[in-house]
């Protein structure tokens, strides 16, 4: 939610400074994302003149204009559509940094011409999208002078994260009476007079829906404005929209945009001689199309709200307008529609459609049911301020049902949930300053909720409002009692394992984050996640629609918003769940991490870059606390599609099930999370690793304790470059699984002396006798045994 501290004192008569603002909101919970002194961010930018226009010689698009900047005439090269002799724009002169990217304007040489600066556009500055044309100001604006005085742009702007809860704060009527029961200032009110209609509607509305169905739109008015001009906005009008990043369109258009800034209250303008006959408010069938005001065509699915004449779809209600039924600059008579619309019904059709509108936004999370009526009559007398024309009365189909909710709020409520001690006038005070009504009874108030405010619903919740007004800063500080750590002894396996894991990636330098468990269904394919039946059919945003079949999409997306914040040298893990289907065994406990960059510096050693064996040693240091080797496991280079095939590599039970995959992942896949950088990551399957580590228990249990003295016997031998040590190894154990207890690789080396395509690996292997003491000669068979067995097996030179 963005507004300027201008437009905040359109409803806030104070005196405040921008940084005590700043600070109350962040107190309120209304977090500040970013806060911009607009002439400040703009005082490189300057009014320019364009003083003459030629065609480019090579270039059939881009045009040579002669500029004047108030201190001198420079050449600029500019391809947009809309640059003419006379016009006045904004200039930046070299070495001025464009906000919009971060780039410096310097001397170029475009298709052999040299340009010295750049007419800049409305995207070009951050201040919206609008990059087909530079930016055009008035003939008034001065040659020379700082653009943001022509711009309207010489204020204080404030971006505001609101959470969904908080709808009533989607306007800055709200944002300004919770800053006014701070005590900051004094909420101004509403100007709201009823305008007189001059006829009646020739267009009347019906809403078409069952008793069961009516929810979906249970309201809505209308108003017909005749004889009216849709002029250019107002100069104050204009500034308002330009200063929040929005484009001033046409006065009909931008009276909706700030009715729906200023008070969260979307509205929608037809016109009206595109209408035929009377509106209809009901449900669309499956597979009708209605191209909307973005230019898309969108087919529709069964039991979404619209609203048709008696030929066509003309608006998807609640959510965006339709093509057919637009405003133009040679609208003259318009239909003014103010309703309200369930928030289920805006929030599926809005996922379903991927449609992301203002309009949207703001019905999903809870528009003012009783907005409608006073909606409507400020609308239409700020259409006529500007406009001119005459209103009909107003049309109204349905009624408001909505019924203020009232909660017994019991004061003691404040001290057992907070601590502190606050006096029933300060409670009543703080409350009614937010738009409650209260009603005393002994120690208790009987409280009726606004109509704005539908997060409210218990007496916690009032609580809640009244610390905030209150201030968290006000609470004591109390020190906590005695800590008792939460004993893990009435944990499952699989929960004290998953325990174990977290904290050893915490202490080998991860930091755990938690992310959603569904991710994009473009990405999720990357992953193996081609499984329709994860797709969601509601989900709470378009790129959130497929369950996730890999933790690692989702890390990697985390990565990519850390590297933005130039986090170069960083480790992220999570545990959590991923799924393959909807069986039972579709749904698997991972842990999935990822390291980018590599160590940091640091006097004592040299930093090095993360790789293969970094991940690998990872996944070893799990399986090292749970007293599991190499040997309990097989190596493979079977890995999912994701990783890198030369510099990835999974592990397995011997059942062959998988344990662990690891590696660098695939450039490819990088590609599409716009990561440059080599990305190495694992996924650990704690299910897996719980059966081992059982496994393993069961087998060390039924170990048999020796008294008598080991014999430990090394051996080299000569393989093909293909053969892995852990074929050796095996090959070795069989020989004699009562009697040889370990094998080891110590060494592995190739050149020199060893042919070419082969390669020599040493072991060790230690016999441990459990009956009787092994001679010299018993030791010698056995080591004749393995000989041969390796020679045999996989035609393998003992080395001399």
């Amino acid at each position: 939610m963005k507004f300027t501290v201008s437009w905040l004192k359109d409803h806030l008569e104070t005196n405040a400074t921008n940084e005590k603002i700043l600070n109350t909101l962040t107190n309120l919970g209304l977090e500040v994302e970013e806060s911009t002194d607009q002439q400040e961010a703009l005082k490189s930018f300057i009014v320019a003149e364009i003083t003459d226009v030629q065609k480019h010689p090579d270039a059939d698009k881009l045009q040579i204009c002669e500029v004047n900047t108030g201190k001198k005439l420079v050449e600029v090269v500019c391809g947009a559509p809309n640059v003419r002799k006379g016009m006045k724009g904004v200039f930046a002169d070299l070495d001025t940094t464009i906000p919009s990217t971060g780039d410096k304007i310097s001397k170029v040489k475009i298709r052999g011409v040299e340009s010295y600066g750049m007419l800049c556009s409305a995207r070009d500055l951050a201040l919206g999208d609008d990059h087909e044309g530079i930016l055009e100001l008035p003939d008034s604006a001065v040659t020379g002078e700082h653009c943001s005085k022509f711009l309207g742009l010489n204020d204080f702007l404030i971006t505001v994260d609101i959470t969904p809860n908080r709808a009533d704060c989607l306007g800055v009527r709200g944002i300004a009476r919770d800053l006014s029961a701070t005590g900051l200032g004094k909420l101004k009110p509403l100007s709201e007079k009823k305008v007189d209609g001059k006829f009646k509607s020739p267009i009347d509305i019906h809403l078409d829906f069952s008793k069961k169905e009516s929810a979906s739109c249970p309201i809505f008015a209308g108003r017909y404005i005749r004889n009216l001009k849709n002029v250019d906005s107002p100069k104050w009008l204009s500034d308002r929209l330009s200063s929040v990043g929005l484009r001033p369109v046409s006065a009909l258009v931008d009276i909706t945009n700030y009715f729906t800034l200023n008070l969260n209250r979307p509205l929608h303008v037809f016109d009206s001689k595109k209408i035929n006959g009377n509106l209809k408010v009901n449900f669309s069938r499956d597979g009708e199309k209605l191209r909307a005001l973005d230019g898309k065509t969108y087919s529709l699915k069964k039991d979404m709200v619209v609203i048709r004449d008696e030929k066509k779809i003309l608006s998807l209600g609640g959510v965006i307008g339709g093509e057919e039924g637009s405003c133009s600059n040679q609208t003259t008579d318009t239909f003014l529609e103010c309703a309200y619309f369930d928030p289920k019904s805006i929030s599926a059709t809005g996922r379903q459609l991927m449609i992301d509108s203002d309009s949207r936004f703001r019905f999903e999370r809870g528009v003012d049911p009783e907005s409608v009526l006073s909606g409507i009559e400020s609308a239409t007398q700020m259409i006529i301020d500007i406009c001119g024309g005459e209103a009909s009365e107003i049309v109204l189909a349905g009624k408001n049902d909505f019924v203020k909710k009232t909660i017994n709020f019991n004061l003691k409520e404040i001290p057992r949930l907070t601590g502190l001690d606050i006096t029933a006038q300060k409670v009543r005070t703080i409350l009614e300053s937010l738009g409650f009504n209260l009603k005393e009874k002994n120690n208790s108030f009987s409280v009726e909720v606004p109509s704005w405010r539908n997060d409210i619903s218990v007496s916690a919740d009032l609580v809640e409002e009244v610390l905030r007004i209150y201030g968290y800063d006000n609470i004591p500080d109390e020190p906590f009692g005695k800590i008792i750590p939460s004993p893990l002894s009435g944990l499952s396996s699989r929960k004290k394992i998953e325990h174990v894991v977290r904290k050893n990636f915490a202490t080998r330098g991860f930091y755990e984050v938690i992310t959603w468990s569904f991710m994009k269904g473009k990405s999720a394919a990357l992953f193996g996640g081609e499984n329709q039946n994860l797709k969601l059919l509601n989900p709470i945003s378009s790129d959130l629609d497929m369950m996730r079949p890999s933790i690692l999409p989702n890390l990697l997306t985390a990565a990519k918003e850390n590297l933005d914040r130039g986090n170069k040298n960083f480790s992220l893990f999570e545990i959590g769940p991923s799924y393959s289907s909807l069986e039972e065994d579709g749904q698997k406990l991972c842990a999935a991490g990822i390291r980018i960059g590599g160590s940091d510096r640091h006097w004592r050693r040299t930093s090095q870059k993360f790789d293969f064996y970094d991940i690998k040693a990872d996944i070893l240091s799990c399986m090292q606390l749970f007293k599991l080797s190499e040997e309990n496991i097989e190596i493979s280079n079977t890995i999912p599609k994701w990783y890198h095939p030369g510099q990835s590599a999974s592990f397995h039970k011997k059942d062959k099930s998988l344990l662990a995959s690891f590696g660098a992942l695939h450039p490819e896949v990088l590609s599409e999370f716009d990561l440059k950088d080599t990305v190495i990551g694992f996924e650990l399957y704690i299910d897996s690793l719980t059966d081992l580590v059982a496994e393993k228990k069961k087998q060390d249990s039924n170990l048999t304790l020796s008294s008598l003295q080991s014999v430990d016997r090394d051996f080299a031998f000569i393989v093909d470059q293909k053969v892995t040590s852990k074929e050796i190894m095996n090959l070795v154990k069989n020989v004699d699984t009562q009697l040889i207890d370990n094998v080891k690789v110590f060494d592995i080396y190739q050149g020199g002396e060893i042919p070419q395509g082969k390669k020599s690996y040493a072991i060790s292997v230690c016999l441990q006798p459990t009956d009787k003491t092994l001679t010299e000669e018993e030791i010698n068979q056995l080591s004749e045994k393995i000989v041969l067995k390796i020679k045999k097996e996989i035609g393998a030179v003992l080395r001399d």
